[in-house]
């Protein structure tokens, strides 16, 4: 089965640990990041465009910062067009963090792909607002499409 679960432990400073798990094709593992409420809400927004645009598709990566740039990617989710018929790639990778003073190509992770259709990403949008809320404990992304 081919699936992305995201859940949220939230902090008093308007920033939320988000974890997730991923089922993708035979490869599966997990993960977590911090965010901002607002980078996780703007990325809940982007995902109910329609149709998405290769050029500045839903997204959302954290880890481990140098300033402006990510050096560490501990949880990204990347979603964009995969075909004419409206199936969409959904990209995930999920790390850890590498020990200590390792360098950073020294975390474990897994990169996987799955496809999914706009009717299962309207459905993960609506399951993610509701954990960005705090009415539901997790929002899970099930492909549905073959």
């Amino acid at each position: 089965m081919n699936r992305l679960t995201l859940t949220l432990a939230p902090d008093d400073d308007g920033t939320a640990e988000l974890r997730g798990s991923v089922e993708g094709e035979g490869f599966s593992g997990s993960g977590a990041a911090w965010f901002d409420r607002d980078a996780l809400e703007a990325f809940c927004a982007s995902l109910a465009a329609y149709p998405i645009d290769r050029q500045s598709p839903p997204a959302l990566a954290g880890g481990y910062w140098d300033g402006q740039k990510l050096r560490e990617t501990h949880l990204s989710v990347r979603v964009v067009p995969y075909d004419a018929l409206g199936a969409l790639q959904v990209s995930v990778h999920l790390g850890t963090p590498a020990a200590g003073n390792e360098p950073a190509d020294r975390g474990r992770g897994v990169t996987t792909w799955f496809l999914a259709g706009y009717n299962d990403l309207d459905r993960f949008r609506a399951a993610f607002a509701k954990v960005l809320n705090g009415a539901a404990d997790e929002a899970v992304l099930t492909s549905t499409w073959e």
